[in-house]
């Protein structure tokens, strides 16, 4: 990609931080993707987002965070 050069008409778009997304899925009340605010949420604030876990299926213990460096 450092090779890549641009032309005349092309478009370069840079997200900002802010444009972050966390994604839920699994035993959640409902499973989407959340943008974060000012590019930060807690996994509570997440969960709360999700309408939290589902009492009835989920292992409350086996909550796992994945995080990708940028």
């Amino acid at each position: 990609l450092d090779q890549v050069l641009m032309r005349h008409g092309d478009q370069l778009r840079v997200p900002s931080a802010s444009e972050r997304k966390v994604y839920l899925m699994g035993e959640v009340g409902s499973a989407s993707a959340i943008p974060m605010v000012n590019g930060h949420m807690t996994l509570v604030q997440a969960l709360a987002e999700a309408k939290g876990v589902d009492r009835m299926s989920a292992a409350g213990e086996a909550i796992y965070v994945i995080r990708f460096a940028d």
